[in-house]
């Protein structure tokens, strides 16, 4: 079975620095596979990047649920990222409640 595990982290006050702040929150280890799957948390309201690390490779995507959301879709091989299996990659993200991450195996 195939894991995409997502680590939040955090800056202090409004900087966006170029490194990865420790501690972070905890990380969600995402079981993945061929149907889209989400991290089961939603982010954290000071999450300003996440760190994806896969054990295989994968498409990704923001994700936040309801029509009305630009990141409503959850991730297919046609809308995602594509992330390399074992290459760990940063990605700011929006400040925004509610987001998190949409993952399908490549």
């Amino acid at each position: 079975m195939a894991t995409c595990q997502v680590w939040e982290y955090f800056a202090s006050g409004n900087n966006r620095n170029q490194v990865a702040k420790l501690p972070g929150k905890a990380p969600q280890n995402v079981t993945i596979s061929s149907t889209a799957a989400q991290t089961g948390a939603a982010f954290d309201n000071a999450t300003i990047g996440v760190r994806l690390r896969s054990d295989t490779a994968c498409w990704f995507k923001l994700y936040k649920s309801g029509a009305a959301s630009p990141l409503g879709d959850v991730c297919t091989a046609s809308n995602g990222i594509v992330l390399d299996a074992n290459a760990p990659e940063y990605f700011d993200i929006p400040l925004a409640a509610g987001v998190s991450i949409s993952i399908i195996t490549a």
